[in-house]
């Protein structure tokens, strides 16, 4: 008989639970897209008083990352930066390559970055991920890309907003669901793969991450759409200084696997389609003759 008194009282407490969140995404959508309306077509630079508490409260969301943490920045190799790569071929048994130069692994220099989640055209911000893997799966590469991914360490202890997994604030003033909802909207304006990379689509994000700057955060802690485990996260920071490049741990990777599951949802099913792209793991001959590729490029 307790057994069954526990289980319904969990079964009355989750349903409950479900319903503040259904009633929390209720309230936050229509919030949250007058915010997203707001700041890409009336005001780009300064929101309206009615948004003012719940944007205050991303400010409690805070999280320390200590000094000489590693992280990682990927970016896609082309063939204007196999040129830069550093390459050497003294003899086919003895190849490698060492990845772009330290100028072209960091972030770019102010005035030329494009715009990004959180840095508009010309402002530049450092992107990060706590796992090589995850950097490389940011830049969306597609099979057999070349992918140069640097060695970064944290110089110094830094404070950030923690988008990715924010503790409640004592001093919340508002329902605390409406609060998590806020926040899950947050963090996918700054996870969400955008395909028209212009600052209109990244407006929000850039609104936020401009304001958290202003307040004298660091940067801004955020999960990836490529993580569904969210053991990986990824860092902007908003000075690139806060950051240094291991130049002797930038490494190349090469996309040798892809797999893609698309879903049916014109249906209430699990019917789906898949397409597989996979290329076994390269020999070591198969690296040299990369290696040597590259290294005739570079000699042109």
């Amino acid at each position: 008989m307790p057994r069954k008194i526990k289980t319904t009282v969990n079964a009355i407490d989750a349903n409950e639970d479900f319903m503040n969140k259904l009633a929390a995404t209720i309230a936050i959508s229509p919030f949250w897209n007058n915010f997203v309306n707001d700041i890409k077509y009336r005001n780009r630079f300064f929101h309206p008083p009615e948004f003012s508490e719940i944007i205050e409260m991303l400010f409690h969301c805070k999280k320390v990352i200590k000094k000489d943490l590693i992280f990682y920045r990927a970016r896609q190799l082309n063939s204007s930066l196999y040129l830069d790569m550093q390459i050497s071929v003294p003899e086919l048994k003895r190849s490698g390559i060492g990845g772009v130069s330290p100028k072209n692994m960091k972030a770019p220099p102010e005035g030329i970055s494009t715009p990004g989640r959180a840095n508009p055209a010309g402002i530049s911000y450092l992107y990060l991920a706590s796992k090589p893997q995850i950097a490389c799966a940011e830049i969306q590469p597609t099979l057999l890309d070349l992918i140069s991914v640097g060695q970064f360490k944290i110089n110094k202890k830094i404070n950030v907003i923690n988008l990715k997994d924010p503790q409640i604030p004592p001093s919340l003033t508002i329902d605390k669901y409406i609060f998590k909802e806020f926040i899950t909207c947050v963090e996918l304006a700054f996870s969400h793969p955008i395909r028209n990379k212009i600052d209109l689509e990244y407006a929000p994000s850039q609104y936020i991450s401009a304001y958290a700057q202003s307040k004298k955060f660091d940067g801004i802690v955020y999960g990836s759409m490529n993580d569904t485990k969210h053991r990986s996260y990824n860092l902007v920071l908003f000075d690139p200084t806060l950051a240094d490049l291991i130049e002797s741990e930038t490494k190349v990777y090469q996309l040798r696997r892809q797999k893609l599951v698309f879903q049916n949802f014109s249906v209430l099913s699990k019917d789906a389609v898949s397409a597989s792209c996979d290329c076994p793991l390269a020999e070591s001959e198969e690296i040299k003759k990369i290696h040597l590729k590259l290294s005739h490029l570079q000699k042109k």
